[in-house]
């Protein structure tokens, strides 16, 4: 019998009611709390983490500074802060040069040879 170990290539979540909880009163207002954060900062050292949310850039950008990805207004911002050749050519993921391209693809497919199928 083997035992394969598989490597997590990376965590994607959305973040109200998921890191966010759902009764915070104020939305404008929600944080991940403390304790998740630590944890989320601690992961995201080895495990490239991408936020997926409804918000937008300006809303979220302090608010999870751990995500190498983030996914804003469902998709249509999308802000790829790897360290990669690409990323390097554009200014440190300034939201003005936000680009709407297919980089969740390149992500995936820089981690896919490490995926099991």
């Amino acid at each position: 019998m083997y035992i394969r170990i598989l490597k997590v290539s990376a965590i994607f979540s959305d973040s109200d009611g998921t890191l966010v909880p759902a009764q915070v009163g104020n939305s404008m207002a929600n944080t991940i709390p403390n304790e998740l954060e630590k944890e989320l900062w601690n992961v995201a050292y080895n495990i490239p983490v991408c936020i997926i949310s409804s918000k937008d850039y300006y809303f979220l950008k302090d608010k999870v500074r751990f995500s190498k990805i983030l996914s804003c207004i469902i998709g249509i911002e999308i802000i790829n802060k790897m360290k990669t050749k690409e990323n390097e050519y554009y200014a440190a993921n300034d939201a003005s040069r936000i680009r709407n391209s297919n980089i969740m693809l390149t992500f995936l497919q820089q981690y896919q040879s490490s995926w099991v199928g």
